[in-house]
């Protein structure tokens, strides 16, 4: 299904991948290949090496693994982003941190 939306156009893939930036999945998304039609991207993740640990198993405490990702194609820049560690009324919502970010629009990018 991603390759039916033209590279060109705003892509944004997001969630819990279960699987760190070094993994034959993230490949998939963000490896540029020679190939006649690319798997699914090329993706930009929206964080770049150290990448910020998203998982804490609802300690508070991130055991340092990036599993979950926001990913992003075409004519977005990243404007903010953020590994939220609050808690909500005391309690952590998941048992992986929330993840947000902002892109801005840019049609010349």
């Amino acid at each position: 299904r991603l390759n039916a939306i033209a590279a060109g156009y705003p892509t944004v893939l997001m969630g819990d991948f279960n699987a760190h930036p070094d993994s034959p999945c993230h490949q998939i998304f963000t490896a540029v290949t020679d190939r006649p039609e690319p798997v699914a991207g090329p993706f930009r993740n929206v964080w770049e090496e150290p990448f910020p640990g998203t998982f804490h198993n609802f300690t508070g405490q991130s055991d340092q693994r990036h599993i979950d990702w926001i990913l992003y194609r075409g004519p977005l820049n990243v404007k903010s982003r953020q590994v939220i560690q609050a808690t909500f009324e005391d309690y952590f919502p998941s048992d992986h941190f929330p993840v947000h970010v902002a892109f801005g629009f840019s049609a010349t990018d």
